[in-house]
């Protein structure tokens, strides 16, 4: 007698988002680089966009920077501000740990 597969919840918008940001950020490149560039799909709420964009901004040692093509460049590590030296960016948001 075969077991059936345990079922599984179906995953909100909000979670399908959030899966797929962290693989962007998690992949190989994105990890030397230390930045990524994410994008909202037709598919993604906007609530549910507007959230992690949010969150991604309460995470210390991240710079987010909006780009003309509505895309958010993440990037993180000691070298964030190094990447690009001679391109300005405008900030979306700069979080910098506090230091003693």
């Amino acid at each position: 007698m075969s077991e059936k597969p345990p079922e599984t919840a179906p995953v909100c918008p909000a979670q399908r988002l959030a899966i797929r940001v962290s693989n962007i950020i998690n992949a190989p490149k994105a990890q030397i680089d230390r930045r990524a560039t994410i994008h909202r799909l037709d598919t993604d709420p906007e609530n549910a966009w507007l959230g992690m964009v949010e969150t991604l901004a309460e995470i210390n040692e991240l710079v987010l920077i909006r780009n003309d093509d509505g895309t958010i460049t993440v990037e993180w590590g000691p070298t964030a501000a190094q990447v690009n030296p001679n391109v300005e960016h405008e900030p979306l948001i700069r979080m910098e740990k506090a230091r003693a």
